[in-house]
């Protein structure tokens, strides 16, 4: 416990950081740290420190990081899993497709945009909430807001993708942040950084 008030308190303080918070929910479950960047941050210095700060006091990896996604029944909760992406890109324009898995059910999420590798990542990002529709209860509306690659502060620190989702319901709106580090397929961890910002949102669907 004594650590997990350590790295909340040393996240705090990062230059960039306007809100760090530890949450705990189970004693015997997982452990999350939320960080809200501050208007006109360097996010990606600011993931950098964060990373490094993970490393140093709670001791988590970047292997750890880059597993923990598709580890989404580990505390117990089934969640959707990522479980493949085609790219069909023509001469100007391209469509994605991202395939989910959740409780035996499959579904693909499709989304269309311009044959470039930005375009490309964003639509990964998109399509993954369009097939998370496919899940979701009637009443909850979710929207890509943002998608940002972080490219390395330093040689030792990887690429990481950062994604902001809005998640709507009839009680409010909430806007959340997740990552991912980048690995061979950058839209892979667009994917991947998107599951991950709705993740504990997710963890509702164990019960739907």
């Amino acid at each position: 416990m004594s650590r997990l008030v350590e790295l909340q308190s040393a996240a705090r303080a990062i230059g960039g950081v306007q809100h760090a918070t530890v949450r705990w929910p189970e004693p015997l479950g997982p452990a999350t740290l939320r960080v809200e960047f501050a208007d006109g941050a360097d996010r990606s210095a600011v993931t950098s420190e964060v990373l490094a700060l993970l490393g140093d006091i709670a001791g988590t990896g970047v292997e750890q990081l880059r597993a923990g996604h598709d580890g989404a029944a580990r505390d117990g909760l089934l969640r959707p899993v990522f479980n493949g992406l085609v790219e069909d890109r023509r001469e100007l324009d391209s469509t994605v497709e991202v395939t989910l898995v959740h409780a035996g059910r499959r579904a693909v999420g499709r989304a269309e945009g311009l044959a470039t590798n930005q375009a490309s990542i964003r639509s990964a990002a998109t399509a993954t909430l369009s097939a998370l529709r496919s899940f979701l209860p009637e009443g909850i509306r979710i929207q890509l807001d943002w998608l940002e690659v972080a490219e390395r502060a330093g040689p030792d620190r990887p690429d990481v993708v950062l994604s902001a989702v809005t998640w709507l319901t009839r009680q409010g709106e909430e806007t959340f942040v997740g990552s991912a580090i980048v690995g061979p397929d950058v839209r892979e961890a667009a994917v991947r950084a998107t599951l991950d910002a709705l993740n504990r949102r997710l963890a509702c669907l164990a019960r739907v």
